[in-house]
C-alpha cells in the first residue's frame, strides 16, 4: 500500500496520475487564498507545507530504489531534506 503512495505522487507509469500531482494541492490552497476563501498567510504556509512534503516524498523514493546501503541512502535523504529547508528559509528571508 505504502509503494502504491508512492507511486501515485511520483506519477510512475500506469499509476493513474500524472507527475503534475506534486503540485496540485499547493495550487489548490493558493488559489483558495487569491479566491479570498482562506487568509493569504495561512494559504502560503499549507503551499509550502504540501510542496515541501511532496518533495520529500520524491526524495525517499528516489533514495529508496538507489543502490546504495542503509546509511548512505539515509544520508542522501537528509542531506535533501535540508537543502529544501535552506532553500525555504533563504526564500522567505528574501521576500519577507
Amino acid at each position: 500500500m505504502f509503494w502504491r503512495l508512492i507511486a501515485l505522487e511520483v506519477g510512475t507509469p500506469g499509476a493513474g496520475r500524472g507527475p503534475y500531482s506534486t503540485s496540485a494541492w499547493p495550487l489548490a490552497f493558493l488559489a483558495a487564498a487569491g479566491f479570498g476563501w482562506i487568509d493569504v498567510t495561512t494559504g502560503l504556509v499549507f503551499a509550502i507545507g504540501t510542496m515541501a512534503l511532496g518533495l520529500a516524498v520524491i526524495a525517499f523514493a528516489a533514495v529508496a530504489r538507489a543502490g546504495l546501503p542503509w546509511w548512505a541512502k539515509l544520508a542522501v535523504f537528509v542531506g535533501e531534506l535540508l537543502f529544501a529547508a535552506v532553500v525555504i528559509v533563504v526564500k522567505l528571508l528574501a521576500h519577507g
